[in-house]
Order: C-alpha cells, then sequence, then structure tokens
C-alpha cells in the first residue's frame, strides 16, 4: 500500500503536507488548564509559591487568583517558572500528559508523511500557521483546544478559513479528526464554512490513526484524484467570479433604464399582451444575466478543460452522490414555486388535486390517494391565448403524480417528469395526452375556490412547449437540456455462502441509514441502474470480509476470493457502483478478476428468488451476495373525501 500511496502522490503532484493540532502548543492558555489544577493549587501554596507571585505583582493570591485563571498572560508567567515550584509544576501536569498522549496518538500519522511517504512540511501548533499554509495536504484538529467547545471549534474552522482564502483556485486537501464523538455530526457543516467540495475533504477517527489499513485508507481516498480536485475547484472559483462581474454589468445596463422606459413598456407593449410588469421584467431579467454570464470567456474556457477530463477512474468518494443533483434537476425543469403566489395562471403551470374525487367521482385517472398519489394537471392553453383573453376555456392535460421511488424511474420518456419537488415531497409525474380536460375561466376559478385543486409548479418553456407539442402531435421536437441522475435511500445486506450454501451477515444497512443509495442514469438506449455503498460501509465490508477463513467457501471460488480481498480493484468498482437488475439476481461484475458479486434485486418475485427461510441460497451465485432493499411507500393521512 505504501508503494501505491507513492505513486499516486508522485502522479498528483503532491510534496508538502502538514498536521495542525494543539497538542504542538508549546505554551498553555488559560482555557488549557483544569479546575481541579487550580484547586490543588491554591490548596499547596506556600512561602516561595506566594514570593514567586509577587514577582507578577501580586500582593493577595486569594482575592486576585480566581480573576488570573483567566488571564493567558499569567499562565505563561507560572509556565515559564514550573521548574522553580514543584506546586506550580504540579498546576500544569495533567496538561504536559495531554499532550504527550496527543503527539504520541499523532506519532503514526506523522511517521507515515514526513518519513515513508516522504512529503515536505511538518506539526505546527494552534497558534501560527507558518509553512502550514502552503501545504496541499492538511490534517487539522476538529477542535483547537482542550475544552473541545464551540470557541475551541471555531478557531479551527478560522485556522482553515485563513488557508484556504488566499488558494481559492488551488485549495489544499483538508483531514478533519477529532477524539470527539461529534466528529461524524458537525463533518458536513464544516466543510460547508471551509466552502471545501467532497473530494479535498476527508474525516477520520484519532483513535483509528494507530490502525495502518484505515489511516492509509485515508490517505489514498483524498489524493488519488487531486488533480481533477483542482480542475473543479479552479472552475468553481471562475463561476464566483463571473457571477460577481456579470452582477455589475447586468447592474450597470439596468440602471440605464429610466422610469420612462418602464412606463413606455407598460403602455405600448405589455398592456397589449395582458402582461404583468413585475412578472415580465423577472422573467427577462433573469435571461438578461445569464446572457452576462455567458459574455464571460473565463467560464467558456474552463468548461472547455472540464470537458477534456477522463471519467474512466472514479475519484474516491467520502460521501454518497450529493441530493444537490436532484434540487439541480428541479431547478432545471421548473420555476420556483415562490413566484406563483404573485402571478396570474399561465401555459406551463401544474396543478395538483387536494381530494381523490377532484375531477369527479371514477373520472380518470383515478390515483391511489391514501399513498400519496396525486392527480396533476397542466395548463396547454397557449400564452398568448390567454393573455389576451382568446380562449374561453382553459386546456389541461391530466397526468398522475407519485411520491418517487425506484420503481417509477423506467426507459426514459418524453412524457414521464422525472423529478417535481412540493411540499417537501419527491414527485415522478406519468401525463396522459389522451385524456385531456377543459374548463371556463369560471370552472377554473371555482376549483381553485373550493380546494380542490392547488397551483404547484410552472415548467420552464422549453419543457411545457415539449408537452404541448406532443400533444398537438407536431411533426417536430424540442430538445430538451439532459438532467442529472436520480437517486433514492436504499438498504442493503451483504452476506458470503459457505460451501453448503449457507449465508453468513456481514453488513446490513437500512434506508433510513443514509448509507446507500440507488441511481439512475441512462446510454442512449437504456437504463443504467447503479448501488452506491457509503465509502465507509466499503471500508468496513472489506474488513470484514479479510476475516472471513476462505476455506469456508466453496472450493472453486476461493481462489477468486482471496484475490479480490487482497486487491484494491473490487473495493474499487464498488465506489464506482454496483450494477444490479430491479427484478432478478445478477452477478455485477461478470468477466472480471473480482466475479465474485451477485446483487438480488428489490423486486425480484418472492417465488423465484433462491434464498430459501433458511438463509439458504441454491444456484450458481456469489460467493458475495447483496440482497438489495428499497423503502416502500408511506400511507399518506391527507384528505381522500
Amino acid at each position: 500500500m505504501i508503494k501505491e500511496l507513492r505513486e499516486i502522490l508522485t502522479r498528483e503532484g503532491i510534496t508538502t503536507a502538514a498536521i495542525i493540532d494543539d497538542v504542538y502548543d508549546e505554551i498553555p492558555s488559560s482555557a488549557d488548564i483544569e479546575a481541579e489544577s487550580w484547586n490543588f493549587f491554591q490548596d499547596d501554596l506556600s512561602e516561595p509559591e506566594i514570593n514567586l507571585l509577587r514577582t507578577y505583582g501580586i500582593t493577595n493570591a486569594e482575592t486576585r487568583l480566581e480573576e488570573l485563571k483567566q488571564d493567558d498572560t499569567f499562565v505563561k508567567f507560572l509556565w515559564d517558572r514550573r521548574d522553580e515550584s514543584g506546586v506550580v509544576k504540579a498546576l500544569f501536569a495533567s496538561y504536559d500528559a495531554r499532550q504527550n498522549a496527543g503527539k504520541k496518538q499523532l506519532e503514526p500519522l506523522s511517521n507515515l508523511l514526513f518519513k515513508e511517504l516522504t512529503l515536505q512540511g511538518g506539526t505546527y501548533d494552534s497558534q501560527q500557521l507558518g509553512k502550514a499554509a502552503e501545504a496541499q495536504l492538511i490534517f487539522v484538529d476538529l477542535f483547537l483546544g482542550a475544552r473541545q467547545d464551540q470557541e475551541a471549534r471555531d478557531k479551527a474552522m478560522n485556522r482553515v478559513k485563513e488557508i484556504v482564502a488566499p488558494r481559492r483556485e488551488a485549495p489544499p486537501m483538508i483531514v478533519l479528526m477529532s477524539s470527539s464523538t461529534r466528529l461524524e455530526d458537525m463533518k458536513d457543516e464544516f466543510r460547508d464554512e471551509a466552502e471545501l467540495v467532497g473530494s479535498q475533504f476527508r474525516t477520520m477517527r484519532k483513535t483509528l490513526l494507530e490502525e495502518s489499513p484505515e489511516l492509509q485508507e485515508v490517505l489514498y481516498r483524498i489524493t488519488s484524484s487531486y488533480r481533477k480536485t483542482l480542475q473543479l475547484t479552479g472552475f468553481l472559483e471562475l463561476w464566483s467570479k463571473a457571477l460577481e462581474d456579470a452582477k455589475a454589468r447586468f447592474l450597470k445596463t439596468v440602471r440605464l433604464l429610466d422610469l420612462r422606459d418602464y412606463a413606455d413598456l407598460h403602455t405600448l407593449i405589455l398592456n397589449a399582451e395582458g402582461e404583468l410588469i413585475g412578472a415580465y421584467l423577472l422573467e427577462v431579467f433573469g435571461q438578461y444575466f445569464q446572457f452576462e454570464l455567458e459574455e464571460d470567456t473565463r467560464l467558456s474556457t474552463a468548461a472547455l478543460q472540464l470537458n477534456e477530463m477522463q471519467w474512466d477512474d472514479y475519484p474516491a468518494p467520502h460521501f454518497l452522490p450529493s441530493s444537490a443533483s436532484a434540487s439541480i434537476a428541479d431547478g432545471m425543469l421548473f420555476r420556483s414555486s415562490k413566484i406563483l403566489a404573485h402571478l396570474d395562471l399561465e401555459f406551463g403551470e401544474v396543478l395538483f388535486s387536494t381530494r381523490v374525487d377532484a375531477l369527479g367521482e371514477g373520472v380518470a385517472p383515478v390515483v391511489e390517494f391514501a399513498k400519496g398519489e396525486r392527480i396533476a394537471l397542466l395548463v396547454l392553453t397557449p400564452a398568448c391565448d390567454l393573455q389576451h383573453d382568446y380562449a374561453k376555456r382553459f386546456l389541461f392535460i391530466t397526468g398522475v403524480a407519485r411520491p418517487s421511488e425506484l420503481l417509477l424511474h423506467k426507459k426514459p420518456k418524453e412524457l414521464v417528469t422525472p423529478i417535481l419537488f412540493h411540499d417537501g415531497k419527491d414527485y415522478v409525474i406519468e401525463w396522459d395526452l389522451g385524456n385531456p380536460v377543459t374548463w371556463t375561466r369560471s370552472e377554473l376559478a371555482n376549483h381553485i375556490k373550493s380546494d380542490n385543486f392547488q397551483r404547484v409548479r410552472r415548467f420552464r418553456s422549453t419543457f411545457s412547449i415539449q408537452l404541448q407539442q406532443l400533444f398537438t402531435s407536431s411533426l417536430s421536437r424540442v430538445g430538451t437540456p439532459v438532467l442529472p441522475p436520480m437517486q433514492h435511500a436504499a438498504g442493503a445486506t451483504v452476506s458470503y455462502k459457505d460451501h453448503e450454501g449457507k449465508l453468513h451477515q456481514l453488513i446490513s444497512v437500512k434506508p433510513a441509514d443514509q448509507s446507500a443509495v440507488v441511481l439512475i442514469g441512462r446510454s442512449t438506449n437504456a437504463l443504467i441502474d447503479r448501488l452506491i455503498l457509503a465509502p465507509d460501509i466499503v471500508g468496513k465490508l472489506r474488513v470484514a470480509m479479510v476475516k472471513v477463513d476462505s476455506d469456508t467457501l466453496p472450493e472453486k471460488l476461493r481462489e477468486s476470493w482471496r484475490t479480490s480481498v487482497e486487491q484494491r480493484e473490487l473495493f474499487s468498482k464498488m465506489e464506482e457502483g454496483i450494477p444490479y437488475s430491479r427484478d432478478r439476481l445478477e452477478r455485477a461484475f461478470k468477466n472480471s478478476g473480482y466475479d465474485i458479486v451477485t446483487v438480488v434485486g428489490p423486486y425480484v418475485d418472492p417465488q423465484k428468488n433462491p434464498i430459501d427461510q433458511e438463509r439458504v441460497i441454491k444456484g450458481d451465485y456469489g460467493p458475495l451476495i447483496i440482497e438489495l432493499e428499497v423503502p416502500e411507500l408511506e400511507v399518506d393521512d391527507a384528505r381522500q373525501d
């Protein structure tokens, strides 16, 4: 593994590292001395200590000592004279013990970085940055202070910000360390506040620093994609600068418009179109701001450089795939719901039913309201007809909106809207062109007033025009932007089968654990399903597999098991994503040197599942078996009558 790490560091151009921790502080602060130590100090004061305090200007120790306990200068005064008195030395005994224990705990890390991997750099205290500010790889303590409180956390955060701020286009890799159990809970907010992307950031419990495999694994994960990460962070930093520059140009231009220009726009154009000036400017200014962004040549140049990145080797993940991709997809499809309250009903708007019989008893489409399904309506009356009051009736196409689940994601279809956020839930909508609905204005007003339907979202024009053209059977079609892959929480039970086919569990996670997701992508003509396990789950699985006695496995599978466990390739492929089929068993890595994984899809027919009640599997599967689970939809208690 050391050889592999050296090769990665050379390939990625990583030569410097730093460890920042308060255990390297040479002078204690007032926060480092415990109350109990002060109590002993006061109790043990004798003539030599009193004389020592007089040299600091203290004539009455009993009255001033409580105040001076919080004085860093006073603590330093005593620290510098600790060899002059056994009582003073005892005051710092607990501090010395903590510092020495902390340094010893960090020795394996220091030896690995600076001796075995021969990186340049060193260890740094919590007070001075020094060369740490220039390091490419930085291990930093979550709490720079003995009390491990918010102040100590903020000190560490400020230290990281000081390092990152002048290096926005090429920030360092940060590994956040702590012995605190709060590390897991605080890692996301720390990364967000430091403005780092996931591949630049890792966490590690200090108790694992003595475990070479775990420490080396963290180093592998954070360093193996360093160059690609720098390309990405450079692109994001350019976006930040481009947004500021575009904002300045945008405001400079629109400020040239005088009140008279707005009056002319309203009087000469918008009145005739029946358009409100606020709603009009919201959209027009948004499009003009996008134009100003496109004018920035730095962005287009950086985008071309990103195009050249190769994705054959996935970066080793630290977190599961970001749910932000779903938010981006929703934002690509729909305008913000916050604008609906201020605008009239328009072309491209989506309505949801609030009751099961909103269109009438038994009228299609019929939905399972208790499972969260809703009747969806999409306004297809042309915008100009609405604005000029030409349309006597509103035209809608109907559909069924279902809470998003894996089963709903099929081969991409133009009549399926893959995601819509509403009221804290994700929906998939399947539209039915053969079941249109028309209402007069008064009928529409009655439906809204009686709360049969509620306004939900408004499509961006490209997507609503696409559905309109499909409805009118136009010979042409509108191309739409590609959406990011959808994802769903999943559960997984990973076991191995022995020579008798008996399954023995290695790890298990439930959907609620948020430790596994399924991603849905597509090739040119088919869906691509992938199971993604959280990196720490893959790590635990690897450790568990190492402990399995391969002689208990079926004889013909022993060698492939040993090879797969000893080499990294299987686990790297698992981190990229484990292929599976939804309704059958499938060997995930067929025709490879690590073809030991069989995935049981979440919708396998129980009658055809080869795993019996005794947890024995029959057939040529495994020996590593992953049973995949996706959550069932919750019953909705919303009104159904």
